[in-house]
């Protein structure tokens, strides 16, 4: 049941994804210049994925702490590493379509726009899973 649950969740982020993309591929033609929304989509990807990077390199640069120590013991380091560093490949890939967005025109231009709010929404949910796991494994580690 929980292989049903967990296909489930990930249908509905890729369903809301792709309604955020769709629903923005016709709201773009009310926009005066939809380059305002790849300008915002690059600066709130990249802040997003600086604040990722710099969370593992102090998370790498505290390796040898006993509580990392704890988390390499559960196997859960390698978890929240990957699950980072994915997340920050997925804001950069907002990144790319919000700055391919800057390069084209007319439809082109809202397709790749309702790409990037596709990726950022698909993001958006990867990080705040990645979050809430984080958060449940510091609160089980501690307990050891």
């Amino acid at each position: 049941m929980k292989l049903l649950g967990n296909r489930a969740t990930e249908l509905t982020k890729w369903l809301l994804s792709f309604l955020a993309g769709t629903l923005a591929f016709y709201s773009f033609d009310t926009f005066d210049d939809i380059r305002l929304t790849a300008t915002t989509l690059v600066a709130l990807s990249g802040t997003l994925t600086g604040f990722i990077l710099t969370a593992l390199s102090m998370l790498v640069g505290i390796a040898d702490r006993p509580f990392i120590l704890k988390l390499r013991q559960t196997r859960h380091y390698s978890v929240l590493v990957k699950g980072a560093f994915t997340s920050a490949a997925l804001w950069l890939v907002v990144v790319v379509f919000g700055l391919l967005g800057h390069l084209t025109t007319d439809k082109t231009q809202q397709i790749i726009l309702s790409i990037a709010v596709l990726s950022m929404v698909h993001a958006l949910w990867f990080f705040v899973a990645l979050g809430i796991k984080f958060r449940r494994v510091l609160v089980r580690v501690a307990r050891i």
